[in-house]
């Protein structure tokens, strides 16, 4: 069943029953015990363990409480709630502690919470929460939980690392003899043509990176002996390799849903790759403007310190026919361009408010009408949010300017997704991929950007949701 579906029962469930904290004892008396891996990051190890417990808390709050959020936008009640005094946090183990880069820490955490305790922390506020709930209900919502629990830990997971990720790598230029198939002597060349090479090469703040990553990825995939249980169940088990020194490793996770945040992030990895600025003759440009990515050399996995990560290449061709070739080449790393923040990837952002994309399309990469995709965008729950929504035209223009023109966030198209696109196209037809907008009558199409109109086709669209911070 998809996530979409499971969380809208585990919504209506929610909205229909009640609870009570005495229906939730087992053989031990403490099934009200909940224990989950999360993860979190800040600016220092303080702030990333906070972070983590939040996601832990807000987790618990919408499996066993209640699906309104609202009142855990409050920082004062959400402090009260993790204090010691309050018991709704029973414990936090620190699994793993990694600094990423100088100001970005990251933390892997075990956390164990009372879903008693919070019930009567949150009744004590003046809530509602009245419940009762048979065995069977209570085994259904771990369940969901176990499955949320890896969903929202890769998704914490990999938006820590997409700032240090952008850092990870230091830049060589080499620039090359220019050439020119119309030169008279040596001293003058005509329609020439000037080779730059850039070489991106991994620094230590990829490993670490790489350390976390694969850290924490260990300890939420599944083991040997959980994966002949599912699959003696008859559940899906969703396969996802990442390579690290040359050493493809291999872990099993409980949904597709965590399989396609990791498999967004791996896309991510040529945005990461072409963080340089390229300058000459007092002209500035990224390294998404017309650089050559040679695929053969280009590693998109973990490469370690050290080692390339891709060969990029620039042809500088003279302003006029006998201009003579420019001098002062340079590259530099560029530094952080994009942040992952308030649930999902920034799309735009000013004097602290903004809007985020989620981290993958809803309801998978499936095409649906635009009332499925209100309603789902509207029942999502993801990254610890559920007040995602269908963009404007304007805001997805944004995320095509923004994201998906840099390589950024793994939408349906883009230049990573040839094998996709080619499956789509017939020569050089073009098949457009859609978006729904707010507007039910307007769409965006993300392999051109126009927008379009839906009386000019017949068919359904894609989804990515969007929230305001």
């Amino acid at each position: 069943m998809k996530l979409f579906h499971i969380k809208l029962i585990l919504l209506c469930l929610l909205s229909t029953s009640s609870f009570c904290a005495k229906a939730l004892g087992n053989e031990s008396g403490k099934s009200d015990i909940i224990t989950l891996i999360v993860c979190g990051g800040g600016k220092s190890e303080a702030e990333a363990k906070h972070t983590a417990m939040i996601s832990a808390l807000r987790q618990t709050f919408c499996v066993f409480i209640s699906d309104k959020m609202e009142i855990l936008n409050k920082q004062a009640l959400v402090e009260e709630c993790l204090s010691p005094t309050s018991g709704c946090i029973q414990s936090c183990e620190i699994l793993v502690n990694q600094q990423l880069s100088v100001d970005i820490w990251a933390t892997t955490a075990r956390v164990v919470l009372s879903v008693s305790k919070l019930l009567e922390f949150i009744q004590k506020k003046g809530i509602s929460a009245k419940c009762q709930f048979d065995e069977s209900i209570i085994i259904m919502r771990k369940s969901l939980l176990e499955q949320l629990e890896e969903e929202e830990a890769l998704a914490q997971m990999t938006g820590v690392l997409h700032e240090p990720m952008q850092i990870a790598y230091n830049y060589d230029l080499t620039i090359g003899t220019p050439k020119s198939s119309e030169s008279e002597t040596p001293d003058h060349l005509v329609n020439w043509e000037l080779p730059l090479i850039i070489t991106a090469i991994a620094n230590k703040t990829m490993d670490n990176c790489s350390d976390y990553f694969l850290k924490t990825l260990s300890m939420l995939g599944m083991s040997t002996e959980e994966v002949r249980i599912q699959k003696a169940r008859g559940k899906l088990i969703y396969e996802f390799t990442q390579v690290y020194q040359e050493l493809p490793q291999t872990f099993y996770l409980r949904s597709k849903v965590s399989k396609s945040i990791l498999t967004i992030f791996k896309s991510n990895f040529e945005f990461y790759v072409r963080s340089f600025n390229l300058t000459f003759n007092n002209v500035e440009m990224d390294g998404n403007a017309n650089v050559i990515l040679s695929k053969d050399n280009a590693t998109f996995n973990f490469p370690h310190s050290g080692q390339t990560g891709a060969t990029f290449s620039y042809f500088i061709k003279p302003a006029s026919k006998t201009a003579p070739p420019p001098k002062g080449y340079t590259v530099k790393a560029s530094g952080v361009r994009s942040s992952c923040k308030s649930g999902g990837y920034v799309v735009y952002e000013s004097k602290g408010h903004g809007i985020v994309s989620s981290l993958m399309e809803v309801g998978g990469q499936m095409e649906m009408n635009w009332n499925q995709a209100d309603s789902l965008c509207k029942k999502l729950f993801s990254n610890g949010f559920n007040d995602w929504r269908l963009p404007t035209i304007e805001e997805q223009k944004l995320m095509y300017t923004n994201l998906e023109n840099k390589n950024i966030a793994g939408f349906r198209t883009g230049k990573k997704r040839q094998v996709i696109q080619a499956k789509e196209r017939v020569g050089n037809v073009h098949h457009p991929i859609r978006y729904w907008s707010a507007d039910a009558n307007t769409v965006l199409d993300f392999e051109t950007g126009q927008e379009e109109q839906v009386s000019d086709f017949i068919g359904a669209c894609f989804i990515r949701a969007v929230r305001s911070f």
